[in-house]
């Protein structure tokens, strides 16, 4: 009995000491894989190693190519930045590395990263940080509202309604760099936007236009901290012009109220300033920010949180959330939340498509595009839509459809008196289009 347990442990020992491999072992498996392209056994093996401890330089190496060779640029990097730190003289491990964190969108990495390669490197891969990196148009017209109530008849007394008609905007912006680890975001906005008033009881009406016009300034500069870590401080200004007609009212007793206008054009100058820091992780990234807005003569505390998730190995299927939160200031029980969601999809390798639903009153907020100001004076509800965006080498097109939902205040006048008593909900469907053209 004794023997046969001797020789069952015996046999467990020597098949465990046999199915251990030494790194001499998994260095000639992995070199085998990797000289004939079998790029999923040396990712099998490779990560075999490294759950037994066993790690070395062209271990991370041939691993790193690997997962670049199969599009995985984000475990690529992961690869790539071990082998770094074992030897930062190998060029093949700079290459690649450099390479995957520019295909990784890691761009604050890359551009750092750079000044590391050899002067072959450079010129091969053209590595180069221009003044002027990027050229970014964008314009966007709004559909008129098909779906304007009218005063209903049985209405006695006097109200008013907004409708939004028409809306166009376009952007202009440049990219600077001013340097491995800064640049600089600016960009030039003009939105315009025409609306009507309506005036009227059973007995009379009156259409009133409205014309708003808003140009717009958005300075960002964009600072690489550390290692994954970027901090974007931004300042935002708009200078709105409204053209806008007050009615004037006749009192008769026994008569309903007879009303006249005057046009009068009124300028607000608006601005926003804060900072969104944003660390790259090994699922994508975390940011948080913080802002102090005035739009519409309000100010208001903003604080938001984003996420950056890739489900997938690849970059190929991508989420983003943002949860926003402005509180009134001085008045904490005036607070309200946002939410924005974004989830992005490769259809072919160069055309790309995201779905995004934004939920929440975003009225006098900065989303995620706050160089613009695009919800002007209407409070905006909700939007959402999908964007379509091809690229090329040089360029970035891409066309958004988006249908929106505002609300206004319906008015009614009893003699001479406002009260605010019920709101009015319209939508608008705008297509915007646009490119990032680099230079």
């Amino acid at each position: 009995m004794k023997k046969i347990l001797t020789i069952i442990i015996l046999f467990f020992v020597f098949s465990t000491l046999y199915g251990q491999r030494t790194s001499t072992e998994y260095d000639s498996l992995t070199l085998h894989y990797y000289n004939i392209g079998n790029w999923d056994s040396v990712l099998i093996v490779g990560n075999d190693a490294l759950k037994k401890d066993v790690d070395f330089f062209y271990l991370r190496s041939r691993m790193g190519y690997a997962a670049f060779s199969q599009t995985h640029y984000r475990k690529s990097v992961r690869h790539f930045e071990k082998a770094f730190q074992m030897n930062s003289y190998d060029d093949f491990v700079k290459y690649y590395l450099y390479l995957a964190y520019k295909n990784a969108g890691m761009t604050s990495e890359a551009n750092s990263f750079g000044n590391k390669l050899s002067e072959a490197a450079k010129k091969d891969l053209q590595y180069e940080i221009p003044f002027i990196s990027d050229f970014y148009l964008e314009v966007g017209l709004g559909i008129a509202d098909s779906k304007a109530k009218q005063i209903p008849k049985k209405e006695s007394f006097l109200v008013t309604k907004r409708s939004n008609k028409m809306m166009y905007y376009g952007i202009m912006g440049f990219n600077h760099n001013l340097g491995k680890n800064i640049s600089l975001f600016h960009v030039y906005s003009n939105y315009q936007m025409s609306d009507l008033d309506m005036y009227g009881n059973q007995y009379q009406k009156d259409e009133v236009p409205i014309k708003t016009s808003i140009n717009q300034y958005y300075f960002s500069p964009n600072f690489r901290l550390f290692k994954r870590t970027v901090f974007n401080p931004f300042f935002h200004l708009s200078n709105i012009n409204t053209q806008i007609s007050f009615p004037t009212f006749v009192i008769t007793p026994g008569l309903d109220p007879k009303f006249q206008f005057k046009t009068k054009d009124t300028t607000i100058f608006d601005f926003a300033y804060g900072a969104n820091l944003f660390h790259y992780t090994r699922f994508g990234g975390v940011s948080a920010g913080l802002s102090m807005n005035q739009f519409g003569g309000i100010n208001t505390f903003q604080q938001n949180i984003g996420f950056l998730w890739y489900p997938l190995i690849t970059n190929k299927l991508y989420f983003k959330t943002d949860i926003q939160h402005l509180m009134g200031k001085g008045f904490a029980s005036k607070s309200q939340f946002n939410f924005e969601q974004i989830a992005g999809f490769s259809i072919t390798e160069n055309l790309w498509s995201e779905l995004f639903w934004v939920h929440g009153d975003i009225t006098g907020s900065n989303m995620s595009n706050g160089y613009l100001l695009y919800n002007g004076l209407h409070r905006q509800k909700e939007m959402y839509g999908l964007k379509f965006s091809f690229y090329t080498p040089k360029a970035n097109f891409f066309i958004r459809s988006q249908y929106a939902q505002f609300e206004n205040d319906y008015v009614k006048f009893e003699m001479g008196q406002i009260e605010y008593y019920n709101t009015i909900n319209f939508n608008k469907i705008s297509i915007i289009g646009g490119l990032l053209w680099k230079l």
